[in-house]
């Protein structure tokens, strides 16, 4: 579990980076043609799969949580 909530973190990491750098992008080809519109559609995509990344580490991360608290009470 633990090689899995890492792996995770990594890959939301990763889209975090992906999606700061798309958006920089993106808004300076914008604001050097005005007249223009941009289309943000790839970007609500790597949001929507980083939201779900993002609960399903915190899910697995306070399940073990929880397994070690319960882990020390029996000790």
């Amino acid at each position: 579990m633990d090689l899995f909530i890492l792996a995770l973190s990594y890959v939301t990491i990763g889209f975090n980076l992906y999606r700061t750098i798309q958006v920089n992008i993106l808004l300076d080809k914008l604001l050097v043609n005005n007249s223009s519109y941009e289309n943000f559609d790839s970007l609500t995509f790597c949001q929507e799969l980083f939201n779900q990344a993002s609960a399903i580490v915190i899910f697995f991360a306070w399940i073990k949580v929880c397994f070690y608290f319960i882990f020390l009470l029996t000790n």
